[in-house]
């Protein structure tokens, strides 16, 4: 059973790998599951002509994944290259709601975001950059997305990668659970 995002605001979130075969991650509070998000399109586990394939179509350098919570489903796609973004669409309508114009050759560490007309922006939050936030364009930050261990790969299936704080502040913001879900997305799972 999956519970409203919003349930969660001021708990710290887990975000942990499900199934490393299938890149299947989940957002918990304990035993409640608020998101879970599939990668589709890897290239990971496919043959070398299968690959091949891919490529002459174009779809092996588009992966994509799907996020779903409680409120809305929606389909994460990689767009462009040197100045690549991530398209936001709901999967129910096929509308893009929302983008992430990422850095340079899609450096991961700052994005200006969009959602519907409303701006907001992923920006390290120290130093060390093991701290990320989303903010409005008031400066006031909605969610922090903050690794456990810097540097580490994903290590075994329900071990925490990613920790999660909503700011109870904006509990009822209407676009939370997408902008939590792109914050994890943007992190790289």
């Amino acid at each position: 059973m999956m519970f409203d995002l919003r349930e969660a605001s001021g708990n710290r979130l887990h975000w942990s790998c499900s199934d490393r075969f299938s890149r299947t991650y989940e957002l918990r509070d304990g035993e409640r599951l608020f998101a879970v998000l599939s990668h589709h399109g890897s290239v990971r586990r496919r043959a070398v002509s299968d690959i091949l394939t891919l490529v002459r179509q174009r779809r092996a350098i588009r992966p994509h994944a799907i996020a779903r919570t409680l409120v809305g489903e929606w389909k994460f796609s990689w767009r462009g290259f040197a100045q690549p973004r991530i398209e936001v669409t709901e999967t129910a309508t096929g509308n893009e709601i929302a983008s992430a114009r990422l850095s340079l050759f899609g450096w991961r560490d700052r994005a200006d975001i969009v959602v519907e007309t409303r701006r907001y922006r992923w920006i390290p939050a120290g130093p060390l950059g093991i701290e990320h936030t989303i903010q409005n364009g008031s400066d006031n930050v909605l969610l922090r997305v903050i690794r456990t261990q810097p540097g580490a790969q994903m290590r075994s299936v329900g071990e925490p990668r990613l920790l999660v704080e909503l700011e109870p502040a904006f509990r009822n913001h209407p676009r939370l659970s997408l902008l939590a879900l792109l914050a994890l997305y943007l992190e790289g799972t």
